[in-house]
């Protein structure tokens, strides 16, 4: 209920004070900036993921399978700068998405620097993110970490596929 409609209401006309609310917000001390930042990355991670959730009108207790791209290393780490997709994505997508990472500006010429082979990488992002279309759905989590993006294609230097209803993840 709002304010104003507390406001139209018998109780918030009988005698009391017209507002719904006396106490302000609670304000977040946080000692730590390092826990702050991280739960702020984890705050922003929930929004992506319910937004993501939302215009693909996924149930609440649904699984959903998310394409997640961002640039790597701790600038990453610090910046919070990625975008989030419901999977499987396109190559045309996967465009999209390396197009709306800052932090892989590099890649794209920034200021002249050597280009990245971005085709290449736009190639990769979909064959990952199929991984959800497997018959039995049996991926519960995979990752590439790093993959870098060369002038003439890509390299997967780290890989993780982990299987539902298994403890162990395997890495490539």
């Amino acid at each position: 209920m709002t304010e104003a409609l507390w406001s139209e209401t018998a109780v918030g006309q009988g005698g009391r004070s017209t507002l719904l609310c006396h106490a302000a917000w609670p304000q977040p001390d946080f000692e730590d900036e390092e826990a702050a930042a991280d739960i702020n990355w984890l705050v922003a991670l929930v929004s992506g993921i319910r937004s993501v959730r939302s215009e693909m009108n996924v149930p609440p207790k649904a699984v959903a399978p998310l394409v997640l791209v961002g640039a790597g290393g701790t600038l990453a780490e610090l910046y919070k700068d990625f975008v989030l997709r419901m999977a499987p994505v396109s190559e045309a997508e996967a465009l999209e998405m390396i197009g709306g990472v800052k932090g892989l500006a590099p890649i794209r010429g920034y200021r002249n620097l050597p280009r990245g082979d971005l085709r290449a990488l736009a190639f990769a992002i979909p064959r990952i993110s199929f991984l959800c279309l497997l018959e039995g759905r049996p991926v519960a989590e995979a990752e590439i970490n790093p993959l870098i993006v060369k002038a003439d294609g890509v390299v997967a230097v780290d890989a993780l596929l982990a299987l539902k209803g298994s403890d162990a993840a395997g890495r490539a």
